[in-house]
């Protein structure tokens, strides 16, 4: 089976859904012996799409255009991608961020990882003409796939409440962790010295600044927690960077507070080295792979009640309430002084991360491929 892999909107700094792709891809060539792979990428594609090229299974088309053009991205993946799928022989073409193309005849498997940005726009960073755009392509990706995978039952939901998705139609798929454990990880000192972090323990939470992620709730928690805990935040800034860095500053705390951009494997390993809790405190979700990257790790984990959270972690993690900065206050505190309740959540993070493998999401994405093909056979 030849799959063509819709990588356009992949750029060198994708975040999550470019992790899953990554992750999800040399997953199934491991899993399945007759799969093939085609990607196709935009000229601006990361490393690791190049990495992935040089598979004797794998190959790749590259366009010219880049992942910040929007105007050609939407033509090229929701047209163009199907006569580059024909053309490559393909029996199978997967967007693994939302677009599929719209006609074409070849079967179609899309990944939506989540659809909050239609009722919440503003706390996804997301301006109202973008949401409505992205709604009506989405949608439209939705109604022309042959299968719709999700990442949670909580996104299953909202695909069928909010874009009309026939249940029948939708496979759940939840994620795995990531594969490379403490991989070539940035020494401890070096870490610290990059980060600005001289002493202390690290409180890490991974995500970009956005809004729904909710680092506010994050850093409002900073003054009930010991002044040596120093708050690490990578991550792209989706232009809330300033606004968090101003709540720092007003509530006293701009000395314990990093909010680095994005960061590269090397040091986002070395930062799970040094943390000694990690939070993730979102207001919406569609998964939520930092909170498994941080139990598969080691590091005891702090989430908020956000549906698609709680499926994930299961009972691995402590739960705060979303907007509850003193009880995340609470559950930090609790962690760092009780060794054994910090022991008991290790123990729990790293079982729940053997039951979520990217094998086992490997093995689902195979199985909506087959269920494609035969929806499209009918």
């Amino acid at each position: 089976m030849r799959v063509a892999l819709n990588l356009l909107a992949f750029g060198p700094q994708a975040g999550g859904v470019g992790r899953y792709a990554r992750e999800l891809a040399p997953a199934m060539l491991q899993e399945r012996e007759d799969l093939e792979l085609h990607l196709v990428a935009s000229a601006d594609a990361p490393a690791w799409v190049t990495a992935l090229a040089a598979h004797p299974r794998v190959g790749i088309t590259r366009l010219r255009t880049t992942s910040a053009r929007p105007q050609l991205l939407y033509p090229a993946q929701l047209g163009a991608l199907a006569d580059l799928a024909r053309r490559a022989g393909c029996d199978v073409v997967h967007g693994p961020a939302n677009f599929v193309p719209l006609v074409g005849g070849t079967p179609t498997v899309a990944t939506i990882h989540d659809v909050m940005w239609i009722e919440h726009a503003a706390l996804s960073g997301f301006s109202p003409v973008a949401a409505n755009v992205w709604r009506s392509l989405t949608w439209l990706s939705a109604r022309a796939a042959d299968v719709v995978v999700a990442d949670t039952q909580a996104t299953a939901a909202d695909l069928v409440r909010l874009l009309g998705v026939a249940p029948d139609k939708i496979d759940v798929v939840l994620l795995g962790a990531g594969i490379d454990v403490g991989a070539d990880a940035t020494p401890a000192a070096e870490a610290r010295a990059r980060f600005g972090i001289k002493r202390g323990r690290v409180l890490l939470s991974v995500g970009q600044k956005r809004p729904h992620k909710n680092l506010e709730t994050v850093i409002r928690a900073l003054p009930s927690v010991p002044d040596d805990v120093v708050l690490v935040a990578p991550g792209a800034d989706g232009g809330h960077g300033r606004e968090l860095e101003a709540l720092a500053a007003e509530l006293g705390v701009a000395d314990r507070v990093r909010l680095p951009s994005w960061v590269d494997d090397r040091d986002l390993e070395g930062l799970y080295d040094l943390a000694a809790v990690d939070v993730q405190m979102s207001r919406l979700e569609g998964f939520g792979l930092p909170a498994l990257e941080a139990m598969q790790r080691g590091v005891p984990t702090v989430v908020s009640t956000t549906p698609a959270l709680l499926e994930a972690v299961g009972d691995a993690a402590t739960v705060v309430d979303t907007e509850d900065h003193a009880g995340v206050a609470a559950a930090v505190n609790r962690i760092l002084d009780d060794d054994a309740w910090a022991a008991d959540l290790r123990e729990r993070g790293r079982a729940r991360v053997a039951e979520l493998t990217w094998r086992r999401t490997a093995q689902g994405t195979l199985a909506a491929y087959d269920r494609a093909r035969a929806v499209a056979a009918r």
